[in-house]
């Protein structure tokens, strides 16, 4: 009777620790779609929510809970941002130690060791992978940035997806479009930030912005968003987003939401960088034009 109560009590705590803890994987690899990753033997264990699952390994549940807890705030607070809803579940892989996080993604995002280090986020599909360097501000940028970059994807093409090939019924996002609104829904403006950009601006490197690439395109687009905000209102990204959507183009999305053609929008922003950075020889825009918070230009219909 004894053995009897003791089987049933050891299967009992074992469907309780599934449930409470499942192992998500343990063994040399593992694969993400096509890509297959080489890892150390870990025992994967998640949180599930109603919109992401976070997984931690031994020494990890720490981190994993902060994880949680932070996405409960940010996701919604990003999908009100963008007007728009996830469609899929987004699993965050926390990571313990930097080598196990560069192991993680050699390959898979840039195809270079050397740029796969900590610090940012990695998003392969509709995974995030996450290093914890004992910073929970840089911390939780990241998690803002990749979750902004995948909600993004969702509200442009209908899934988490960021698109770099065009492809039917998708749209192809410039670096500063996509990078820059994920960064400028992550990041409140700081010193650091009016120190990258004012040094972009004084070099004349931000002239024009759809040539720009990596930390460039991500910078100046962010203050591409933050003008635009400020310029035409709280209004203007949603309306951008949507109808980026609706034509899968960004340019004319933004022609019809500002009532501007790209190109004279470019050359705004470079002149309101000017005046509010004080760059001599710069085009200074009249008092009475100077953008406001708030003040909406253009509306846009749905």
């Amino acid at each position: 009777m004894k053995n009897i109560l003791r089987i049933i009590l050891t299967a009992a705590l074992s469907i309780i620790y599934a449930t409470a803890g499942a192992q998500f994987y343990n063994g040399h690899q593992m694969d993400f779609g096509q890509n297959r990753v080489q890892y150390s033997e870990f025992e994967w264990m998640y949180y599930r929510y109603p919109k992401f699952d976070t997984y931690y390994y031994q020494q990890g549940k720490d981190i994993a809970q902060y994880t949680c807890d932070r996405a409960l705030e940010i996701i919604p607070e990003i999908e009100k941002t963008f007007s728009k809803t996830l469609q899929r579940r987004i699993i965050f892989i926390v990571y313990n130690r930097l080598a196990e996080y560069r192991q993680s993604n050699i390959g898979l995002v840039t195809g270079d060791k050397q740029s796969n280090l900590g610090g940012v986020a990695k998003i392969i599909d509709n995974k995030i992978l996450l290093y914890y360097d004992g910073d929970h501000n840089k911390y939780d940028t990241q998690i803002r940035e990749a979750v902004a970059q995948i909600v993004l994807g969702t509200a442009i093409n209908g899934n988490g997806i960021r698109n770099k090939v065009q492809s039917a019924g998708t749209a192809t996002m410039p670096e500063w479009y996509s990078d820059g609104l994920s960064y400028y829904v992550a990041r409140n403006w700081d010193a650091e930030i009016e120190d990258i950009l004012k040094d972009g601006f004084e070099s004349r490197k931000y002239r024009k912005i759809s040539y720009l690439t990596g930390d460039d395109a991500k910078y100046a687009g962010y203050s591409m968003w933050y003008y635009i905000n400020r310029a035409y209102g709280r209004d203007a990204i949603p309306g951008i987003l949507y109808l980026t959507g609706v034509n899968k183009n960004p340019n004319l999305a933004i022609k019809q939401v500002l009532n501007v053609k790209f190109r004279q929008l470019n050359k705004d922003w470079v002149a309101y960088y000017n005046d509010k950075f004080g760059i001599p020889n710069g085009r200074r825009i009249p008092k009475d034009t100077t953008p406001h918070d708030n003040d909406v230009i253009a509306k846009y219909k749905r």
